[in-house]
């Protein structure tokens, strides 16, 4: 593959990586040490495992961001490891430092060797994302957990659509909740629940760092919402909170609650967004009813909200 200087990006969409062959030519241009790309994305490519994609990587200099998507042909890695890879070189992982932001979305992943032969290949990810794959075992989370506190670079983890539970996210939980570095946590599209979200509270009760979190499509009812808003009244550092298409009813005992919160209490958060899928609240459904004091108290309410609170970003 010959490469122009003047390319910094580059995506191969639906260019199938099904032989060997292919995959060898894959692997020569992303290991290439005279690249000037700075950003390659693969999608739909067929590309079956990552025994021997990221072998020559520590040569690339340049490249800065990697997303392999939608491979939906993944089957892991093979089950028998084999002592050479491409080229009949040994299969020793040599540290790529350079590459930032890293996304997988590889289907399916039965065992931790994926994400070891990614963890070992780039050690100063600041940006790590995993979506929408199951990680159907707590070895997976437990080496997501030991990537995060052995990189101390990483400020970013998306964990979306992995069927991540109470259960999973309490592995990482205690490293969340010391980490220094972390800014932004995405945990959309998961099964935390009501139980989850208390312990999401509970880490931002001592993280000081956070300043994103996307709890949105996580089955939360007002019980974990309620648990959220009694720390947001002492946060000082989230700035935005997306927690869309949850399960909660916004009663106008919650709605008092949002007030007190926003408006007299934390002056940090700037984007909240709370929408719904289905309009299922019961205010919303005394508002269809006619009641004129309840149209009349949401839009006191909201009115209250975009005046007096600091929010920048508020739906509902």
């Amino acid at each position: 593959m010959q490469q122009s200087k003047s390319l910094r990006s580059l995506t191969l969409s639906t260019v199938h990586m099904d032989t060997q062959t292919k995959q060898e030519l894959l692997t020569g241009f992303l290991g290439s040490a005279g690249t000037h790309l700075g950003k390659v994305t693969l999608a739909e490519n067929q590309l079956t495992h990552l025994d021997d994609l990221f072998t020559l990587m520590h040569l690339n200099k340049s490249l800065k961001e990697l997303h392999i998507m939608n491979q939906s042909y993944f089957r892991t890695e093979s089950e028998t490891v084999h002592d050479q890879g491409f080229y009949g070189a040994p299969k020793v992982t040599k540290e790529n430092k350079t590459l930032e932001k890293l996304s997988l979305s590889l289907g399916v992943m039965k065992t931790i060797k994926p994400l070891i032969k990614c963890f070992s290949s780039f050690t100063r990810l600041k940006d790590f994302s995993l979506s929408t794959m199951e990680l159907n075992s707590k070895l997976h989370f437990m080496t997501i957990d030991n990537y995060l506190i052995s990189n101390p670079f990483l400020t970013k983890l998306t964990l979306s659509n992995v069927k991540m539970g109470f259960d999973q996210f309490m592995i990482l939980a205690g490293t969340i909740r010391n980490s220094r570095k972390l800014r932004s946590l995405n945990l959309s599209h998961n099964e935390l629940r009501n139980q989850g979200c208390i312990e999401v509270a509970n880490v931002l009760l001592t993280n000081a760092t956070l300043q994103s979190l996307n709890l949105e499509k996580n089955e939360i009812k007002e019980a974990g919402l309620v648990a959220l808003l009694k720390v947001l009244k002492d946060n000082h550092t989230l700035t935005k909170l997306k927690l869309d298409n949850n399960n909660f009813v916004l009663s106008r005992q919650l709605l008092g609650f949002l007030g007190d919160v926003f408006v007299y209490h934390n002056r940090s958060l700037r984007h909240l967004t709370m929408t719904a899928e289905r309009k299922s609240s019961i205010l919303k459904r005394e508002q269809e009813e006619g009641n004129e004091f309840d149209r009349d108290m949401v839009v006191n309410f909201m009115n209250e909200m975009q005046q007096k609170s600091n929010l920048r970003v508020f739906t509902m």
